[in-house]
Order: structure tokens, then C-alpha cells, then sequence
């Protein structure tokens, strides 16, 4: 009967809800004790004769109990239990957090792990972990993890994740914004110090939107580029980044950097460096000539225009100042810059493999400069009223011909 109204369309009376409920975990406990029974030796097609006549007990003629706890409690309860301790389970992960604890978590895409979980936590960089496919499986929706997330549980290396925690929330506190607001601060950080330590490929974990967990509660903001950011995984040739502890370390050192800042209270002008900086490395999205254009605002808005060529103050004498004239991203800037900033005004930037080398040294470039940047901006904004973020760190190397 059960089954015709199902079929038909027809509803079922909640006066038999434990019954509907009952049907899922008989399912669950059917699949393990035919796999028991297959691993045993017994031949399939006898098998399957033999349930069509009678179903076999349970293992060890033990009888099923079924769970009546409504599902959304604990998924474990929509599985069958044998009597005793035994416990039928799903396979998945479970990424609650602890009571009082709230953890937003990252998956980056393009980003391998060369260090253990277990030395990263040991040398207290707790912001930077590892998650294995099937972790990342049991954090997405069903339906998604189904089609585009499967795949990642038979790809044995773990991929980077960043990570969030936060305080308690207090009585009468909003659950939605002060820790939301909280957990992607420190993911932008955490991104723009991994950009500046020189991890240029892997995928703006933005881009695949956050996961956050209040003890058992799941908040899920997705993107409508999660699948094709998963899609990414299974493609032969990814472009990837990859860590180890000293990397890890680097970061650190970037991050604390970075907080500073933001603890300092900010400026809008350092913002928008930092934004410019960030968006320039969507290889994926953006176009090769956004992405130049991205950086050149993010370099021109700390070191000003180019000014007129030959000049002292021409903004290639002011690169070779800043980094040091003998660097190779310097030396290039000062032979190619000029040029490439005026195809790009004219549009005249192709994506091909000369974009992706100027890209590469820009990259390079701006990764010593931004954080030099925001620590002279840091260490001088209580000092000088009247300074500008960039007048400040101008000061530092204006007067350095060499």
C-alpha cells in the first residue's frame, strides 16, 4: 500500500510516519548485509533467489529496531540500528564542530598540501589545514556533491583549506553577520598573504563559496561557479600550487601583517589596493587583459603614474628604487612596463603565452611591494596627519637614487 501511494502520487497520513520512516534503514541495512554476505563468497544470482522467497534474517539473527528521532536530529538516525552497540552508518564525514564553537571552512582548488594536518596544527598555524575529498563531499549539498564532488573522493592527495573559527555567540546576539563578516575577513587575508608569498594558481576559494558550521548546523553560501570550479579537479593538466611547513610559516608572517592592519582600523585607499591585488589573479574568469589592468591599478595607485619617460620620478625609476634595481621583476619593468601599460590602454593585450609570463612578472613584482606597502602604512599612519598611504611610502625610497 505504502508503495501504490508513493507511485500514485497519493499522500500518506502522518499516522504512519514511523512506517515511511522505517523504509530508508531497512534499505541501509539491506545493502550492508547483501555486501556481507557477497564478500563471504555467496554467489549474487542465489542470493537474489533466495530473497525473492524469503528475505534472510538479520546478522546473527539478531531483529532490527527502528529509529523514530526525527532525521534532521542526527542523519545517523535515519540508518537501522542492530540491537546492542553495532551501528549502520553512510560512509560520510562528520564536520560539526564543537559545542559553543562556530568553524568556517574553504576548500581551495589548485592548492596540494606538502605537510600533515598534524605539523601544521603543532606549529600553531591553525588558519591553514587539509581536507581529503570525502571531507569536502560531506560538506556540500546532496545533489552537487552527487555530480560534481564524487570524483574527488578517488584522488588521493588532500586539497589546501582555509579555516575559520569564532567566539560564542552571545545572548541576543544576530547568528548571521558579526562572525560571517569575521570569517571572510580572514579569509581575504589569508588569500591576499598566500598571493604575496607566491602562490599564483590556485583557485580564489571565493569563488566556491564558504561553509560554516555551528556545532551540527550548516550554513552554505554557494557561487554559481561551484561546479565549474569542481569541474577544474578533473581536468588532466590543473594548474597547482604547492605548500610546505616553511610556506606555511611565510604566510604566517604575511598574515600577521595583514592583521595588523585591519586591527589598526584600515584605510579605504589601502583597500582598494588590496582588492585590485586579489581580483588580478582570476585566471579563470577574467580575461588576460582585465587581469593587466588589475595590476597596473594596484601598482599605479601605490607608486603613482608613469610619469615622463627618463624622468626621476618616471614610475620605472621608482620600481627600480623600491625593489631594487637589480631585481629581475625590476629590470623587466623597465625594459617592457611602459609599453604593455599602453596596449593595455589600447586593448592590444592577447591571451596567450606572452600574457601569461607578463602576468607571472607582475605578480612578482607586486607581491614585494603590497605588503611593504600596508606595513609603512601601519607603522606611520598615528605619526603623520597628514600623510597619504602612498606619500608614506614614497618617503621611505625617494631619496635613494642608487
Amino acid at each position: 500500500d505504502l508503495r501504490s501511494d508513493t507511485l500514485h502520487g497519493r499522500d500518506q497520513s502522518m499516522d504512519n510516519a514511523d512506517d515511511i520512516a522505517l523504509a530508508p534503514q531497512l534499505l541501509a541495512q539491506a545493502i550492508i548485509e547483501m555486501s556481507e554476505r557477497i564478500d563471504a563468497g555467496e554467489d549474487l544470482e542465489n542470493l537474489r533467489e533466495r530473497l525473492s522467497d524469503k528475505a534472510p534474517p538479520f546478522r546473527n539473527g539478531q531483529h532490527g529496531r527502528a529509529e523514530t528521532t526525527p532525521a534532521a536530529v542526527n542523519l545517523n538516525d535515519r540508518l537501522l540500528h542492530a540491537r546492542g552497540r553495532t551501528v549502520a552508518t553512510s560512509g560520510s564525514v562528520n564536520m560539526g564542530t564543537p559545542e559553543g564553537l562556530e568553524v568556517a571552512w574553504w576548500p581551495i582548488i589548485g592548492l596540494i598540501p606538502q605537510v600533515s594536518d598534524a605539523d601544521i596544527a603543532a606549529a600553531n598555524y591553525g588558519y591553514l589545514s587539509a581536507l581529503h575529498g570525502r571531507e569536502i563531499h560531506s560538506l556540500e549539498d546532496r545533489d552537487i556533491a552527487r555530480d560534481f564532488v564524487a570524483k574527488l573522493i578517488t584522488i588521493e592527495e588532500p586539497l589546501g583549506t582555509l579555516m575559520s573559527t569564532s567566539r560564542p555567540l552571545q545572548d541576543g546576539e544576530s547568528p548571521a553577520n558579526p562572525s560571517e563578516q569575521h570569517h571572510e575577513m580572514i579569509r581575504d587575508l589569508i588569500v591576499i598573504a598566500l598571493r604575496s608569498a607566491g602562490f599564483n594558481t590556485f583557485h580564489d576559494p571565493e569563488l566556491l563559496g564558504s561553509f560554516v558550521y555551528r556545532e551540527n548546523f550548516r550554513l552554505r553560501r554557494p557561487t554559481v561557479f561551484r561546479q565549474t570550479i569542481y569541474n577544474e579537479c578533473q581536468m588532466p593538466i590543473l594548474k597547482q600550487d604547492r605548500f610546505t611547513l616553511e610556506d606555511c610559516r611565510n604566510v604566517d608572517e604575511l598574515l600577521q601583517s595583514f592583521l595588523g592592519y585591519v586591527q589598526q582600523g584600515g584605510d579605504i585607499r589601502i583597500d582598494r589596493v588590496l582588492r585590485s591585488y586579489r581580483k588580478s589573479f582570476d585566471w579563470r574568469f577574467t580575461s588576460t587583459l582585465i587581469q593587466q589592468s588589475l595590476q597596473f591599478a594596484c601598482l599605479e595607485a601605490m607608486l603613482g603614474g608613469f610619469g615622463r619617460y627618463g624622468s626621476e620620478n618616471a614610475l620605472e625609476n621608482v620600481v627600480a628604487r623600491a625593489v631594487g634595481k637589480d631585481e629581475a621583476c625590476a629590470r623587466w619593468f623597465e625594459e617592457h612596463g611602459r609599453r604593455l601599460r599602453n596596449e593595455i590602454a589600447h586593448g592590444g593585450v592577447q591571451d596567450d603565452g606572452e600574457g601569461d609570463a607578463q602576468l607571472a612578472m607582475m605578480a612578482k613584482l607586486l607581491a614585494n611591494l603590497v605588503p611593504r606597502f600596508v606595513n609603512t602604512w601601519v607603522e606611520t599612519a598615528d605619526q603623520d596627519a597628514e600623510a597619504t598611504p602612498r606619500s608614506a611610502f614614497l618617503s621611505q625610497f625617494v631619496d635613494n637614487k642608487a
